[in-house]
C-alpha cells in the first residue's frame, strides 16, 4: 500500500491574479539561476497561461533575494569599523576649489 502527499495551492481570499509574462520575460529572469535552460523553456510552451506569470514572480523575488544577502555578505566581507550612510550629511557646505578649468 502506497501513501501519496498531494499539495494543494489555495487561492487567498479576493481572487489575488497573477501577472501575464511572456515566455521571453521569464527566461530572461532565469538567467542568474541555477536552472536547466532547456528545460524550463520547454516547460514553459507547455504551460497553461497562468503559469510563467506566477514563474515570473517566483524568480524576481529570487533575484532580489541573492541580491540583498550578495550585498550583506559583502558589507560582512568589507570589515567596516561601523555602518554609516550619507542620508543626513548637510551638502550645503561641500564646495570645489578654484582652479584651472573651472569657469
Amino acid at each position: 500500500m502506497s501513501t501519496a502527499i498531494v499539495a494543494t495551492t489555495r487561492r487567498p481570499r479576493g481572487g489575488r491574479t497573477v501577472g501575464k509574462a511572456t515566455i521571453d520575460e521569464v527566461m530572461d529572469l532565469s538567467r542568474n539561476l541555477p536552472l536547466t535552460r532547456s528545460v524550463l523553456k520547454a516547460t514553459l510552451q507547455d504551460a497553461t497561461p497562468g503559469r510563467p506569470g506566477l514563474l515570473d514572480g517566483l524568480f524576481r523575488a529570487e533575484n532580489a533575494s541573492r541580491e540583498q544577502s550578495r550585498r550583506l555578505r559583502l558589507l560582512k566581507h568589507a570589515v567596516f569599523p561601523q555602518a554609516k550612510e550619507l542620508d543626513g550629511y548637510d551638502w550645503s557646505t561641500t564646495g570645489f576649489p578654484q582652479g584651472p578649468g573651472r569657469e
